[in-house]
């Protein structure tokens, strides 16, 4: 095998992957000592597991940055230092003999023998019986008809081919969509070596419900929308309608512009199309369309009739399948970054929620199939106990906790909130990685 001196770097992402990654990496163990694979980069999005230990006893690089399967890999490749990169998913072993499949691939490349391309592996499921062999047989009919492979048949793509045409976006799902339709179908090759993942995901889920989720979110990407949802409760800044609390303390002007100001700011800050959607869920009802909100390109929802609890659980009833956050919007300092992390913690949980130091809480999210939970039954809306009454509804249920964060209420609210409210309004947000 002449390309064996090729030099290739290997990248893979990892979250809470301890059950799938010291397979993986075994599996490169034989190209490593041939001297074909030269670097092996574990980018990890904040895993709970021991999946850094593992990395760690392999002895391969590792990087931690944030969540986001689409940040991780264009990070990897980023630190990578050879002509050639492979994007593994840490739930996918090659099975042997990838590296003779290859090198050939290789070798035509770089002799100009084939225009410049990329190349996957053939998909096969670690599973027996005839559910996983016919998602295979369909999976081998899209690459023959189509040249679409996805992220779990492996990447293999030449360094300068990867950058010209601008690498991975930082999307947290259909990162291995997007880019596949970049390189384009005519420099794409199927190479005849197996790519194996893990049934675990497809077993604990179901064929249907995996295959069937998979392809929902194909069509919402195809539809350029997020499966990921943030519903935000806002109401239509009008003096005397809004921040009445606050008004008492400040003025009426002061805080209706507050929260305006608070409101535009937030919805700009999260509106990261392909990322996730923004709905607006508007109060009062009759609302929806007036031009005095802000996000005119966002969906607007009713929030309807009730206390708190019943318009957020009416909200959530509403929205379609996909996870979904409910925040508030008058809470100084929201980020990206903390909506990433939300999501990031509300996949391995049945909810998540984000406290506020006066009891109560400015972020709550459900997971997929957790929409039968009824989190808001007889909370004391308004008092220091609603959080605490909110976590005895969901004492059954896997609850997250993400970073405390405070509103601005009342006078003591603002006071306390100093000159820094209105720089964590309109704070910037760090560059990507």
């Amino acid at each position: 095998m002449s390309s064996l001196v090729a030099m290739i770097s290997v990248v893979i992402p990892t979250r809470d992957a301890e059950q799938t990654l010291a397979p993986a990496l075994a599996a490169l163990i034989p190209a490593a000592v041939d001297g074909f694979i030269r670097e092996v980069i574990v980018v990890d999005g904040g895993s709970s597991d021991r999946t850094l230990t593992i990395a760690e006893n392999a002895g391969v690089e590792i990087v931690q940055t944030a969540p986001g399967r689409g940040r991780q890999l264009r990070l990897g490749a980023k630190r990578a230092r050879f002509p050639w990169l492979l994007f593994l998913h840490a739930d996918t072993e090659l099975a042997a003999g990838w590296e003779q499949a290859a090198a050939a691939f290789i070798d035509k490349v770089d002799l100009g023998r084939t225009p410049p391309g990329a190349a996957a592996f053939r998909f096969r499921l670690a599973d027996d019986g005839w559910k996983p062999r016919a998602l295979e047989a369909a999976v081998a009919l899209r690459c023959g008809l189509f040249r679409r492979p996805y992220g779990d048949q492996a990447l293999l793509i030449p360094r300068a081919l990867y950058d010209d045409i601008g690498g991975y976006s930082e999307q947290p799902l259909m990162e291995d969509v997007d880019i596949v339709r970049r390189i384009g179908r005519r420099r794409l090759h199927m190479l005849r070596a197996d790519a194996v993942t893990s049934a675990i995901r497809y077993r604990n889920e179901g064929y249907a419900s995996r295959i069937l989720r998979n392809q929902a979110c194909l069509a919402l990407y195809a539809c350029g929308v997020a499966p990921e949802r943030i519903a935000a409760l806002v109401k239509v800044p009008a003096a005397g309608r809004v921040k009445t609390r606050l008004a008492r303390g400040i003025g009426l002007g002061p805080a209706t512009n507050f929260y305006r100001h608070a409101v535009s700011c937030l919805v700009g800050r999260l509106t990261r199309p392909g990322r996730w959607t923004v709905l607006l869920a508007v109060s009062p009802d009759a609302a929806r369309k007036t031009p005095a909100l802000p996000g005119r390109l966002h969906a607007r929802i009713p929030q309807g009739r009730g206390d708190l609890g019943q318009r957020m659980q009416r909200v959530i009833d509403g929205v379609p399948s996909g996870p979904v956050i409910v925040i508030g919007t008058d809470v100084p300092g929201i980020t990206e970054r903390d909506i990433a992390q939300a999501f990031y913690r509300l996949a391995g949980h049945d909810a998540v929620i984000g406290p506020s130091p006066d009891g109560g809480y400015w972020l709550i999210g459900l997971g997929r199939r957790q929409r039968r939970l009824r989190p808001f039954r007889n909370v004391p809306w308004s008092t220091s106990a609603a959080f605490a009454a909110t976590m005895r509804n969901l004492a059954d249920s896997r609850v997250a906790l993400i970073d405390q964060k405070a509103d601005i209420d009342d006078a003591a609210d603002w006071s306390r909130a100093g000159p820094a409210r209105s720089r964590r309004i309109v704070a910037p947000q760090p560059p990507s990685a």
